[in-house]
């Protein structure tokens, strides 16, 4: 019977980022903002609730990512 030696050592091997962090200055941000309260604005004047929520879900996950 033959024994594989190498059986813990891995053939092949790479590393990747987890994610790519994009660098967002202080503009974006405020683009961003202003963009979120316009259409929060048009949400409620139509009093499409569900859209407002999910602007703010959105925006509160792009200012913690």
């Amino acid at each position: 019977m033959e024994e594989n030696q190498n059986i813990d050592t891995p053939e092949f091997s790479w590393q990747v980022p987890e994610y790519e962090k994009h660098e967002r200055d202080k503009r974006w941000y405020i683009l961003a903002s202003i963009a979120a309260v316009l259409m929060l604005f048009y949400a409620f004047w139509t009093h499409n609730f569900l859209f407002a929520g999910i602007i703010i879900l959105a925006s509160f996950v792009m200012v913690v990512n």
